[in-house]
């Protein structure tokens, strides 16, 4: 008897055609995410996009990628903040000590 033709023959076949090409859409999915977190390290804006496409991926890897794109991209912000306040804090102890030694100039005058 040949099992070409019975139906569990053609079951198996199915589910190793379904199983492969998941396992395709998930390489993809992992590839595309490893590849955006590795593009936001010039441009950390596309962290964000990681965090948004990857992070219900099926592949474990995927959501692993995005989930640190994430994070990534709040500590890129708060160094941003952080980095914001010093200038402005900086700059206005600056222009502080600018005035008031030009008013310690005039005085000695």
């Amino acid at each position: 008897m040949s099992s070409v033709g019975s139906p569990s023959s053609s079951f198996l076949s199915e589910r190793y055609v379904k199983n492969h090409s998941t396992t395709h859409e998930d390489d993809k999915d992992n590839h595309i995410a490893l590849l955006l977190l590795i593009l936001g390290i010039c441009i950390p804006c596309i962290w964000i996009l990681n965090w948004i496409i990857c992070r219900n991926s099926s592949n474990k890897s995927a959501r692993q990628y995005a989930k640190n794109s994430g994070i990534l991209q709040l500590i890129e912000i708060g160094i941003f903040i952080v980095g914001t306040i010093i200038f402005f804090a900086g700059e206005a102890i600056l222009v502080k000590n600018l005035t008031s030694s030009k008013t310690t100039e005039e005085d000695n005058s």
